[in-house]
């Protein structure tokens, strides 16, 4: 066990509070580090901080980037001027992913004039008004020339709004991987795939929609590649009569997600929701009531065990199983000190 400091006990707590933001790091740190390993396990544990840093400035990136969707974007965009050769003519959903510059596709669309509409929860589209005001001042403009609209996917009239808009023409985006609400989802509404390696539990929403609404799907992410960003599309996917609707739902979603995992294994960094990813397994964590006995272990290192925080709690996390310890303050501000867990280690790779 750790050997317990007293004269160190009475500031751990506001040595601890007082770099939250670096907490709230070392927190996304842990769980994309366990993630790697469980769905990725080929890329070596010496490459997770570089990764992670990699990750935050992609996220940081994003963010910056959205700041000129009221104006012209900066970077070139491979894909666009063959766009209406790739795109599918008339309503269709297109399925995009939570990778890259992802918000970029709704610039895409208003620039070019496309009819849609986003498919997202009311929540969401808050954090992004939050977030990005120019996306949104972007998407107001186009709802202002009739060439936007916002369906929010928990309300009880969705359905029928999608009916309606589809009926004219327009075209469906959303995020195929989206994890809000996921907790409160049918289990008929859930769909076991095969993604990286695991079996993971998503909703089936995009599939359901073009089975009901008779309409392709067609996935389509934004690749960031050094200043360039390129758009890929993926083969479309047609609802067919010829096969049942509980097979449909299961090959749709499995092919979505074997489009995005392409990218993911390449470009891992640009994946955004490499925290949560373990909420794709479909079991919450387990907490072990009983405190850590075996700090001092050999076995004891940061490519098998992680840090984080819920509040006044602090936890090591084992990666393999995601199975959690309690441990005390002053414990978690002692293991924060070595650069492995805490995932701010500089070893970027030599090319």
């Amino acid at each position: 066990m750790i050997d317990n400091q007293n004269n160190k006990l009475a500031n751990t707590s506001s040595e601890i509070t007082s770099c939250s933001k670096e907490i709230a790091a070392v927190n996304t740190y842990s769980f994309f580090s366990a993630n790697l390993l469980n769905f990725i396990p080929s890329i070596p544990f010496d490459l997770h901080p570089y990764l992670f840093k990699e990750f935050r400035k992609n996220k940081k990136r994003n963010g910056i980037d959205a700041t000129s969707f009221s104006a012209v974007y900066p970077y070139p965009i491979v894909g666009w001027e063959t766009i209406d050769k790739m795109m599918l003519n008339g309503a269709s959903i297109l399925c995009t992913f939570h990778f890259g510059p992802f918000q970029l596709l709704n610039y895409v669309l208003v620039k070019q004039e496309e009819a849609y509409c986003l498919l997202v929860a009311r929540e969401t589209y808050d954090k992004w008004r939050e977030r990005y005001p120019n996306l949104i001042k972007l998407l107001c403009q186009a709802q202002a020339k009739g060439l936007f609209d916002l369906i929010n996917v928990n309300d009880r009239n969705a359905l029928r709004t999608m009916y309606r808009q589809t009926a004219e023409g327009r075209k469906l985006l959303i995020y195929v991987d989206g994890l809000e609400g996921m907790s409160n989802e049918r289990q008929s509404s859930l769909q076991k795939i095969n993604f990286l390696g695991q079996i993971i539990t998503v909703p089936s929403g995009a599939a359901q929609l073009s089975w009901s609404l008779k309409l392709p799907l067609q996935p389509v992410i934004a690749e960031q590649i050094g200043d360039t960003v390129n758009l890929r599309f993926g083969k479309a996917i047609y609802p067919n009569g010829g096969v049942n609707r509980d097979l449909y739902l299961h090959m749709t979603m499995q092919s979505l997600f074997s489009f995005v995992s392409y990218y993911i294994m390449r470009r891992p960094e640009l994946w955004t929701n490499w925290p949560s990813a373990h909420l794709y397994l479909g079991s919450k964590p387990p907490i072990e009531d009983s405190i850590f006995d075996e700090l001092s272990a050999a076995n004891l290192h940061a490519r098998k065990f992680g840090l984080f925080s819920s509040g006044e709690q602090y936890f090591l996390l084992r990666k393999k199983d995601y199975l959690s310890f309690v441990i005390t303050g002053l414990e978690f501000s002692q293991l924060l000190e070595d650069p492995h867990f805490s995932g701010v280690v500089d070893n970027t790779p030599s090319v």
